[in-house]
């Protein structure tokens, strides 16, 4: 997992782990999978797996989905028994998602509250916490961003369960709890959920996305072939007048977003600028903010830095302003605000956890 994607700090880990307790629950898919004649073709020449106990097949020794501790991959013949031990990595062997319920035995008889307090009990050892059980979810799910609505609702669900069991972990086995417990920071903030039958539908919901891909930014391209992401969110930890839930889909080119639309599951509309247009300026201001502070002399910031991902992407429709928030070091945050309107920049702050 990287620095980026975790939080390990004070105050704003208890404010976290206090919304955790009310954000909703979700029911986990299957994971991805499936084999077409070019990826195959692919993984007779490059095929890699993790050999500490991972589940996936992938076509770059440093996919994104596997935590950093264990790259570069092992590369290994593709042969019928590796097709038979492993599935394929939905990130960078784009494998599709397979049809059905997507649930597990376990999940169609247990709740995600029983399943966190059983994992809590039975796996959360010395060495072995909230980290590794996500590490491992995302070894058999891929990417967070490529789950289900469902399955992200199930694990939001879990998560204040999960954080209370890493607590007695750490106060059993460790110290410093308070500083040592790393939350996967996208799925906090977010409440996730369903629609409702008043709401837009996700089949809808979609086509109407695709259709402002179409008319509005002009992307000829299609979705044909790219990984498509999908979340429905109820409102954010954040921000207590969150004014309506949205469907937010977006599409990738391997680990690269091609396009994303935000779009209002009340009313069906959407903010006047696309989050990636909103996303490139974030960036702009984020980097020319970081090199001036490494031209300072600021020798806590590396190169690194500038290559870190936008953390969240936030509408806030009654101010009428996209929030963005970059994390690229575990206690520090940057937040831009911009004017959905002129795509001007009203807010800069940085903050310390």
């Amino acid at each position: 997992m990287r620095i980026g994607d975790v939080v390990k700090m004070g105050k704003r880990l208890l404010c976290t782990a206090l919304v955790l307790c009310l954000m909703p629950l979700w029911a986990v898919g299957e994971a991805p999978g499936g084999v077409d004649e070019d990826v195959e073709a692919l993984l007779k020449e490059n095929c890699y797996v993790n050999p500490q106990g991972g589940t996936r097949l992938h076509l770059d020794p440093y996919c994104k989905s596997v935590s950093e501790k264990y790259l570069p991959l092992t590369q290994v013949a593709y042969t019928e028994e590796t097709k038979a031990l492993y599935k394929l990595c939905p990130l960078c062997c784009h494998a599709e998602e397979r049809g059905g319920s997507g649930i597990s035995e376990t999940e169609m008889t247990m709740s995600p509250e029983e399943e966190a307090r059983a994992i809590v009990r039975d796996r959360f050892t010395e060495d072995a916490g909230i980290v590794s059980e996500y590490e491992e979810r995302i070894e058999t799910y891929g990417p967070f961003r490529f789950w289900t609505p469902e399955q992200k609702y199930r694990y939001s669900r879990m998560l204040p369960i999960l954080a209370e069991g890493e607590k007695q972990r750490m106060e059993k086995w460790h110290s410093d709890w308070l500083l040592s417990i790393p939350f996967e920071y996208r799925i906090a903030q977010w409440r996730y959920g369903l629609p409702d039958e008043n709401m837009i539908q996700e089949d809808d919901a979609r086509a109407r996305a695709k259709e402002l891909l179409r008319d509005r930014y002009g992307f000829t391209d299609g979705t044909e072939g790219l990984l498509e992401s999908v979340a429905f969110y109820t409102g954010h930890w954040a921000c207590d007048s969150f004014p309506s839930p949205y469907w937010v889909f977006a599409w990738y080119d391997h680990a690269r977003k091609k396009a994303e639309v935000w779009l209002n599951a009340v009313t069906g509309n959407s903010p006047e600028h696309e989050a990636m247009e909103v996303a490139a300026l974030g960036k702009e201001d984020f980097l020319k903010m970081i090199r001036e502070d490494l031209e300072a002399g600021d020798t806590t910031l590396t190169e690194d830095v500038l290559e870190e991902d936008i953390l969240t992407i936030l509408f806030i429709e009654e101010e009428n302003l996209w929030h963005l928030i970059f994390s690229p070091m575990d206690d520090m945050f940057w937040e831009f605000a911009y004017d959905d309107a002129t795509l001007t920049l009203v807010m800069q702050e940085v903050t310390s956890g």
